[in-house]
């Protein structure tokens, strides 16, 4: 035999062990992704089955939904909204006097004295004594409204955009803004709308909560889109914020969305 094959057989050898070691090296990478991708999988089903156990087994399933100002210092209205009854309601419509204080409808307007007692809780940025009572609190900033482009709440017989609906709940007087924007209305018609309302804080509560719902109940995998651009833009603020929520918040809106 002589010394070129040997050398031959020596280098195809070499680059067999080489290979070997180099595809040994890629698989054991692959290997190694997979069973970190599945292990997070688990970790992260765990946690999402442990959200819903959570609520399931709250005392209390409602949510608490605070309009804030866009500093977030102040409420600006505030419901309470229990989802099963809200979807199982055929319709939600403005209330008066006689019914804001109702939950047959899944949605409850509060008043000024009820909201005083979340002012604390706001200042603070402290929400474990509105958590016993409720199972999330959100914190809505007039922005959100900006992702609702065909959010239409009729009152009277205007139709009120989500632009104007954002106007309504940062004027000082919305009481007097309906009443310019519904001039053209039958005056004692809208004078008599208004007096329905005690305070600002009911008038924009019942327009801005009521003009959302109706449009999840309209289609509601759009409307979960847009809160989670509002939440993901910190538009929208959810507490207790569970790992669920904080990888929601970070990951791309496509997985967010699944």
């Amino acid at each position: 035999m002589n010394t070129e094959l040997i050398i031959l057989l020596v280098l195809i050898f070499l680059a067999g062990c080489l290979l070997f070691f180099f595809i040994r090296k890629i698989l054991m990478v692959f290997v190694s992704i997979l069973a970190l991708l599945i292990t997070v999988s688990v970790i992260l089903s765990v946690l999402f089955f442990h959200d819903i156990s959570t609520y399931r087994n709250h005392s209390n399933s409602d949510l608490l939904c605070l309009l804030v100002s866009d500093a977030g210092n102040d409420i600006l209205a505030a419901a309470i909204l229990n989802p099963s009854k809200v979807m199982s309601n055929k319709q939600t419509r403005i209330h008066d006097k006689m019914n804001s204080s109702s939950q047959s409808n899944g949605l409850t307007i509060l008043k000024p004295d009820q909201i005083q007692t979340f002012e604390s809780c706001l200042s603070t940025n402290n929400y474990s004594e509105l958590l016993d009572q409720y199972y999330k609190v959100l914190l809505i900033k007039p922005d959100t409204l900006d992702y609702f482009e065909q959010l239409k709440v009729p009152v009277l017989d205007h139709s009120f955009q989500s632009s104007e609906i954002k106007q309504l709940i940062n004027h000082d007087n919305p009481h007097l803004f309906l009443l310019e924007k519904c001039a053209k209305d039958n005056i004692f018609s809208v004078h008599h709308f208004l007096k329905l309302f005690d305070s600002p804080v009911e008038l924009k509560g019942n327009i801005v909560f009521t003009g959302i719902l109706e449009q999840l109940k309209h289609d509601k995998w759009q409307t979960m889109t847009i809160f989670l651009q509002a939440y993901r833009q910190k538009h929208l603020e959810i507490y207790d914020e569970t790992i669920v929520f904080k990888l929601i918040r970070i990951s791309p809106l496509t997985i967010a969305q699944k």
